[in-house]
Order: C-alpha cells, then structure tokens, then sequence
C-alpha cells in the first residue's frame, strides 16, 4: 500500500509540466515574431510622419525663398565721362583745347571750331550695353549753339586746302590772292551789335562709347557721334473731363495748398489728408500762384465719402523778379472728401491719361 501511494503521487509531478508549460522553443519564436510586427509597425509610422514633416518645411522654404534678383550694371561713372567728353568737345576750339587733354591726352584734332560753341543742359539721354560688356554706349543730350549764316569764303592757304585734288592743279596762281575786304565787311557799328538778336540753342544729341580697360580706368572711344533724337509722340488724351470751379470747396482748398506748397504763404500740412507727408519746397519757387483751371476725372457730386478723386490744376507762376514774370505750371493731385473737407492725399508723378476714347480735355 505504500508502495501504490507513494507512485500514484509520483505521477501528476511528472505530467503536471507537460499540460501547463509550453515547450520552451515554440515561446521564443513567438515572441520574437510579435516584436518584429510591433517595431515595424511603429517605424513604419514613424518614416511616414517624418517624410510629410520633410516635405511641408521644403515646400514652406520654397515658397518664402525671394525671386532671383536681376544684376543691374552700374554705368554712372561711364556715363558721367561721356557727358563731361561731350560738353569738353563742344567747347574746344583749334588753339585751345586744354579741355580735351583728360580724354584723348596730348594728341591735337586739327578740326574744330575757331570759337567755341555755346552748351547748355548736357545731361545722359540714354545708356546701352553691346556685346562686349566692357564697352558702355553712352547717349548725351545737349542745347548747342545754332550758328546761322552762309559761311564765309576760305582765304590763302585755307583756301588751297579745301579744294579737291584735281581743283588744286587746274587752280591759276593768283586764285588763292586774299581778296581785299569789301565795305560790307567790316565791323559792325556799336548800335549794330546792341540790336543783335540772340543766338539760339538746338537740342543735340551725341553718342560716345566708353570703355572700361580696367575697374575705375576708362577711356573714351573716338569723337562722340552726332545721332537723331527719339521720336516725338503723339499728343495724349488727358482724363480729366470735370471742371471745377475755383470759388467751390474743392477750389479753394487747392488754391490754399498751391500757396503752402509753392508759394510758402502758410503750412501745407493744414491741406494734407492724416498719415500722408509733404514738405513744401524751400526755399520757395514762387511768390504767388494763380490758378487758371482745375478739372476732375469725375464730377463731385457723385463721390462717395473717402473716395479717392484725381485732380489737374493748371496755374501760373509768380517769378521773384523785378517784372513781376510768370511761367505755366500743371500740378496733377489726388484728394479724398473726409469730416466735411478736401484733402490732399498725393502729389501725384503724372497726370492721368485717357486710354479709352479720346476726350476733348486739352493737354497743355
């Protein structure tokens, strides 16, 4: 009996691990699956998020990134040789040319002009850049001296030298005497010379080509080049078809602000709308100025209040001379209605121009 009891016990310690415990291989890979599966999983999701995350800060960059500036080349120095050249060449006469010495250096240029030609206004019309980027092309415009008159007839050795070749030889020899001078000649009288009427000036245009041998060492090419001008335009249409009259709100407004403006009679800040600057120009042009017209690009009483309204004064002003002269000026404005009153909102950079139809507003 003891025997039996003591292998019944025996037994079930025996079995018991082989039902409750699974085998010891088949747990390891099971769990070493499951982890595989969960950590992919979770890098999967992970690689997901950062390659959205990467591609909303490249296109954020990409959107903020600024436009490619465009490298504009700095001719000031090109352009103020060619101006100086220009008023230098104009200027120069056969015994004196000093002034062209900083240009062509020592070398002598056997035509030009006994006495030097009148200049005024030179100033750059135009700049342009070849093929050759160290090459600058420079146009200048200038008021010069219109000389009128037959010219008068070459006289001994002058006289040989600008005839042809062929005229040269078949001359006679007592074709080149100096002829002696006729009454008519002579010089004027005093009361002659007072009644002189005064040169006039055309305006000229001339192309020099600078060139640029190294940074800050230029030198100019040739003789500058007489060109045509630009072609004028035809007159535009200016869209201003409301008058206004200068008795009205509005008119007296601008006749104050011309005053302040142009005039310094009072401050100009009273006439200007809040937030907008404009400082009067000092020291002042004129004494007085004297509106003639003032036309709107649409009537008054149709604006609504803050609307903005283009406006075109046409004045005269008032020189601080002794005559008392006046000169045309045009003074295109914007103004707005606010609180009861006319403001002046801008100065505008030019009148406003009619695309459309053409009106009949005049243009001067």
């Amino acid at each position: 009996m003891k025997l039996l009891s003591r292998k019944k016990k025996t037994e079930p310690a025996a079995e018991a691990p082989e039902q409750n415990s699974p085998t010891p291989a088949k747990s390891k890979v099971n769990s070493l699956a499951s982890r595989v599966l969960l950590y992919g999983f979770y890098g999967a999701m992970l690689l997901c998020l950062g390659l959205s995350g990467l591609a909303v800060v490249l296109a954020a960059s990409t959107a903020s990134q600024p436009a490619p500036t465009v490298e504009v080349p700095d001719t000031s120095t090109a352009e103020g040789v060619a101006t100086s050249y220009v008023s230098a060449w104009l200027r120069a006469t056969r015994d004196d040319q000093s002034l062209l010495e900083p240009y062509i250096g020592g070398t002598k240029i056997p035509q030009l002009p006994v006495e030097p030609l009148g200049v005024r206004d030179v100033a750059v019309a135009g700049v342009q850049r070849g093929q050759d980027p160290s090459i600058t092309s420079v146009t200048v415009a200038a008021h010069v001296e219109q000389r009128s008159g037959a010219p008068s007839a070459p006289q001994g050795a002058e006289a040989t030298k600008s005839l042809s070749l062929l005229e040269q030889a078949t001359a006679s020899p007592t074709s080149s005497a100096s002829p002696s001078p006729s009454p008519s000649a002579a010089s004027p009288s005093p009361a002659a010379a007072a009644t002189t009427k005064p040169v006039p000036y055309t305006l000229r245009y001339y192309q020099v080509a600078v060139h640029e041998q190294a940074p800050g060492q230029l030198q100019v090419i040739g003789y500058p080049t007489p060109v045509p001008g630009p072609a004028h335009g035809d007159p535009v249409t200016l869209n201003y078809s409301h008058r206004v009259g200068p008795d009205t709100d509005l008119g007296k407004m601008l006749d104050g602000f011309l005053q302040a403006y142009g005039a310094g009679r009072s401050d100009v800040s009273r006439f200007l709308a809040p937030g907008y600057k404009l400082a009067a120009i000092d020291p002042a042009p004129y004494t007085r100025l004297f509106i003639q017209e003032i036309r709107t690009d649409q009537a008054l009483d149709s604006v609504q209040l803050g609307a903005p309204v283009r406006a075109l004064i046409q004045a005269e002003a008032e020189l601080p001379d002794e005559r008392n002269s006046r000169m045309g000026v045009t003074v295109p404005v914007t103004v707005t209605f606010r609180d009861g009153r006319w403001e002046v909102t801008s100065l505008d950079p030019a009148p406003l121009i009619d695309t459309s139809a053409p009106q009949s507003t005049p243009t001067h």
